[in-house]
C-alpha cells in the first residue's frame, strides 16, 4: 500500500490524487508507531518526500515536512534523511518560506536529524552551506511559536561551535552564536 501510494506522489500526474496519498501516508504513520513508519522508510518514503518538497504548494509541502518529522522520529528515517543528499537543503528552503506551520516543521525535522541523536557530520554542513543556520537564526528575529524557537535556539547553542569553525561563516553570525551560549 505504502509503495503504490508514494509511486503516486513520485508520478506527480495528478494533484488531486497526490493530495489523497498524502492524506493517507498521514493516518497509517500516525496509527503504526515505529514499524510502519520503518517500513515506509524502507521503500523509500523519505527519498519521494524531499523530492517533492521544492515544487510543493503550501498544503503539499506542509504535509510532507509533517511526514519527514514522523519518519524521522525512527532510527530508519534519520538514516534515511542523512542520507539524502538534497534533504537538509529542500527542509532548509522551506523554512520562512512556505509558511509558519511549515517553519516550525522543518525545525522539527532538522533537530531530530542533529539534536535528538548524533548527528553526521554532513549533515551539519548541509545546514550550514544550504543556508539553514542563517534561516534559524532568522526564525529567533521573526514572529514564531515558542517551541519553534525553543527548538532553534537549542540548534545553535549545541552545534555554534562546529559553525563557527568555517571561514565562511559570517562574522555578525558568529557574535550572536556567542550570545546564544
Amino acid at each position: 500500500l505504502v509503495k503504490s501510494l508514494l509511486e503516486v506522489l513520485s508520478d506527480g500526474t495528478s494533484p488531486k490524487l497526490s493530495s489523497r496519498a498524502l492524506d493517507v501516508l498521514l493516518d497509517v504513520t500516525a496509527r503504526g508507531r515505529g514499524t510502519r513508519r520503518a517500513k515506509a522508510v524502507q521503500v523509500g518514503a523519505v527519498c519521494v518526500l524531499v523530492d517533492l518538497l521544492p515544487d510543493a504548494d503550501r498544503r503539499v509541502a506542509e504535509r510532507a515536512l509533517l511526514l519527514l518529522k514522523r519518519l524521522c522520529k525512527c532510527p530508519e528515517g534519520r538514516l534515511a534523511f542523512a542520507e539524502h543528499a538534497l534533504a537538509v537543503p529542500a527542509v532548509a528552503r522551506t523554512m520562512l518560506r512556505v509558511s509558519g506551520l511549515a517553519s516550525g516543521l522543518a525545525v522539527s525535522v532538522l533537530w531530530l536529524v542533529a539534536c535528538a541523536v548524533a548527528p553526521a557530520e554532513r549533515v551539519l554542513d548541509d545546514m550550514l552551506t544550504s543556508g539553514g543556520v542563517a534561516k534559524l537564526l532568522a526564525l529567533m528575529q521573526v514572529p514564531s511559536s515558542a517551541s519553534t524557537k525553543e527548538k532553534a535556539a537549542r540548534l545553535l547553542r549545541v552545534h555554534g561551535s562546529f559553525w563557527r569553525q568555517y571561514p565562511c561563516f559570517p562574522t555578525d553570525l558568529r557574535d550572536y552564536l556567542k550570545f546564544l551560549n
